[in-house]
């Protein structure tokens, strides 16, 4: 019968919903490890070193707010060290990051610069004459002032808080808070957007808080620095995905994703960001105070060690920046007719990983909703032709009987 093969769909279906929960990675964190300074007491220097060990490789996540905030992903052996020559660090020289023996593989991220522009026409993007000091500002983030707030350390992830605040010759009000995740494996990080993560991602979340504004229109962005031991001369790849529902994110249906050319491949050993195009606008984040961001272009950065001198990628890298992927892109967040930012928040959201972008799957939730939807009738229809089936059988056997 044709509703036998349905059997083996429902099956599948279910199947489809289910992910491996156990951890796959053991995760250690240390602040500013072994560092004697007075400097590593006072907030001046912040970084974060988290050890997430795999069966077959170690992936570390560094946080560096030190200088501009950075996270660095490096997928190394299980015997590798890593030794920071603090003297040299604080002034950001090159190589007072060791990595021995070398990383498989790195893919890190900058957040270089707060955009704040004057959207007169209520368009949402970015003015094409960016030059001009009448419609764009930029704060440089090393500029900035960080101190730890918050701090969670348990078996599935490790999370930590900062707060940035500005100096009095930038001439502004309000605070920037980043919060900086690791995990052990697939899952879910509340609060919302929900973004599903890996054990190979470090998520970033950042809040503008009731910053002061230039503008009569002001609209606010980030400008990221991306880069990677690829090849110099690849390009990435800048994606928007349709997703299977919005469960985790209501209201938003798609994910935009910057893609190594090895993750764009599906290869073991490239990098991405990954967000949904949502930013909220108030501290309790739902559908009704959400607007959407605006992600651009990631051309290739024409002076990587000029732009990132100082950073933990230069005290990694020092001139070999030159010889890697290096790209640069803005994200902006509101779109036209939005309201700006008059509510004087926005939250987004972002992942930093290695590999390729996991797939959003059907939660077991809707998974059950679904396959009782479909299994129920399905099972209905078998029990009915069976039970016709047996009733048929037993008339063809009386009728033999009678015939007798």
């Amino acid at each position: 019968m044709k509703i036998f093969k349905i059997i083996p769909f429902f099956c599948a279906f279910i199947l489809l919903g289910l992910r491996e929960t156990a951890a796959n990675r053991q995760l250690s964190y240390k602040v500013n490890p072994d560092c004697q300074l007075p400097q590593c007491n006072n907030s001046s220097i912040i970084l974060i070193h988290v050890k997430a060990v795999g069966e077959k490789d170690v992936l570390h996540h560094i946080w560096d707010f030190s200088g501009k905030p950075s996270v660095m992903l490096a997928v190394t052996s299980p015997n590798t060290s890593i030794e920071i020559d603090w003297d040299n660090f604080i002034f950001g020289m090159a190589d007072s990051v060791k990595i021995n023996p070398r990383p498989t593989y790195t893919y890190s991220v900058v957040l270089d610069e707060i955009i704040e522009f004057n959207d007169e026409d209520d368009k949402g993007n970015l003015p094409n004459n960016n030059a001009n000091s009448s419609y764009i500002t930029t704060i440089d983030t090393k500029d900035i002032s960080w101190r730890i707030s918050e701090q969670v350390n348990d078996t599935d992830k490790v999370h930590f808080t900062v707060e940035g605040g500005f100096p009095e010759s930038i001439k502004k009000n309000g605070t920037i808070q980043i919060t900086m995740s690791a995990f052990a494996s697939y899952g879910h990080e509340e609060p919302l957007p929900r973004l599903l993560h890996s054990g190979n991602a470090s998520q970033v979340d950042i809040v503008l808080n009731k910053l002061t504004t230039l503008y009569p229109k002001s609209r606010f962005g980030i400008h990221l620095i991306a880069a990677s031991t690829d090849d110099l001369n690849a390009t990435v790849a800048v994606k928007a995905r349709q997703t299977l529902d919005d469960e985790h994110a209501p209201g938003v249906f798609n994910v935009v994703e910057v893609l190594t050319p090895k993750a764009v491949a599906e290869d073991t050993l490239g990098g991405y960001l990954q967000w949904r195009p949502v930013v909220y606008t108030s501290p309790e984040r739902d559908m009704t105070n959400s607007t959407e961001s605006i992600q651009y272009s990631a051309p290739n950065l024409r002076n990587p060690i000029e732009a990132l001198n100082c950073t933990l990628l230069y005290c990694v890298f020092g001139n070999l920046l030159s010889e890697m992927l290096v790209v640069e892109s803005n994200v902006t967040f509101g779109v036209a007719h939005d309201g700006f930012y008059k509510n004087n928040y926005a939250a987004w959201t972002f992942l930093v990983g290695y590999g390729h972008p996991p797939v959003e799957k059907f939660s077991m939730l809707v998974t059950l909703v679904l396959s009782i939807g479909l299994g129920l009738p399905a099972l209905l229809i078998v029990v009915g032709g069976a039970c016709i089936f047996i009733r048929r059988l037993s008339r063809n056997n009386e009728n033999l009987f009678l015939g007798r």
